[in-house]
């Protein structure tokens, strides 16, 4: 199971410009995503073409991924990262905005206990 963070190569200035999945088949996915082939991916289709930028693995089960991709894709409501300010610097891309929620996330607990890559 890896966890991915989606650049749209058109719009990469907006948060909107991001998509935050999950998939067990990252080159299908990307695939999906970008239209080559059938499947999913209905939400980024006006946002194509995508660059698949980061991705995130080891988790030590699905229920611990998902719940690191709710967080990500949720950071302002999650219990374990609402404690800092997430509101979009003018000066930051929504790719900036998104690794920097990422590195929080990756050095807050419970995420900084397991052996992501």
């Amino acid at each position: 199971m890896v966890f991915y963070l989606l650049c749209s190569i058109e719009h990469n200035k907006s948060v909107n410009g991001t998509y935050i999945g999950y998939t067990v088949l990252p080159g299908r996915r990307i695939l999906q995503h970008n239209r080559f082939k059938k499947g999913g991916a209905h939400k980024t289709a006006k946002y194509a073409p995508w660059d698949m930028i980061l991705c995130v693995h080891n988790f030590p089960n699905r229920t611990a991924g998902l719940r690191f991709e709710w967080a990500w894709q949720n950071p302002k409501v999650s219990v374990r990262l609402k404690m800092h300010d997430w509101c979009k610097k003018k000066t930051e891309s929504g790719v900036q905005y998104q690794i920097r929620v990422l590195d929080k996330m990756l050095n807050t607990a419970p995420w900084k206990r397991l052996p992501l890559t």
